[in-house]
């Protein structure tokens, strides 16, 4: 993969249309120009090169200095002062380089898992520091962090055992994070379709604060306030009871 700002060989082809053909000892006739996310440049005679006549004929190279390779997306284009021929344009797409790095920490990672090559346990503390790791480079990366999710998920499903110490481990981060999630009162009824907090906070209003039910309505209060939040009416025909849906006060 071609990193941003690092120098690279690009390859390119040079083609003889009369004799359908690829162009051989063509270098010195060949004028190029470097495109960089859409700003065109020069390119000083000289710099191409040709691979081997004999054994890639038509195949040429430049080598791109870090400077030219300071772009997102670059396409090394151009012509031949021969007759019939023309020269085919390379296009080079970089990434700045963090995904190196990243699949360093992700390599790390599975190698202190349960089952790596550093045969040592993971705990809380050790997965906790490689995610920081690699959150801390996504922020700055410039690329695409679908990648790293595929590292993820690749590694995991590589075969990687998480033995009793780190399941232990990893139920208790989860449980002490559930038990300190904290959920506060409805001021607005929910729709339809509620979140699980609202579900579970709607029911607890009821079960928990001051609610009264009369021959005509159901009206349920927020902690330690006067005034009802939620009411449903109430009707009694006397074979068939009733309840309307609730709604805001």
């Amino acid at each position: 993969m071609a990193i941003r700002n690092q120098e690279l060989t690009v390859n390119f082809l040079v083609w003889d249309t009369e004799n359908n053909c690829g162009k051989t000892g063509d270098a010195a006739n060949i004028t190029l120009k470097i495109i960089k996310d859409g700003a065109v440049f020069n390119v000083n005679a000289g710099r191409v090169t040709e691979v081997s006549a004999a054994n890639t004929p038509g195949i040429y190279q430049i080598i791109l200095t870090a400077s030219e390779m300071d772009a997102n997306f670059i396409c090394v284009s151009g012509v031949s002062s021969s007759n019939k021929v023309v020269v085919y344009p390379a296009f080079i797409q970089t990434e700045s380089g963090e995904l190196v790095e990243i699949k360093n920490m992700l390599h790390q990672i599975k190698n202190i898992m349960p089952g790596g090559t550093s045969n040592q346990f993971a705990t809380k503390q050790d997965v906790e520091n490689a995610v920081n790791m690699i959150l801390s480079q996504v922020s700055e990366c410039k690329c695409a962090t679908e990648n790293v999710e595929s590292n993820v998920n690749a590694m995991f499903q590589g075969g990687v055992i998480i033995k009793n110490t780190f399941k232990s481990d990893f139920e208790n981060w989860v449980s002490d994070g559930v038990k300190q999630t904290r959920f506060n009162e409805l001021t607005d009824l929910p729709t339809k379709d509620p979140t699980l907090e609202q579900a579970i906070m709607l029911s607890y209003m009821k079960a928990r604060n001051k609610t009264v039910n009369n021959e005509r309505e159901l009206v349920i209060y927020r902690c330690g306030e006067s005034k009802a939040v939620f009411k449903a009416e109430l009707s009694d025909n006397g074979s068939v009871f009733t309840k309307s849906e609730l709604k805001n006060t």
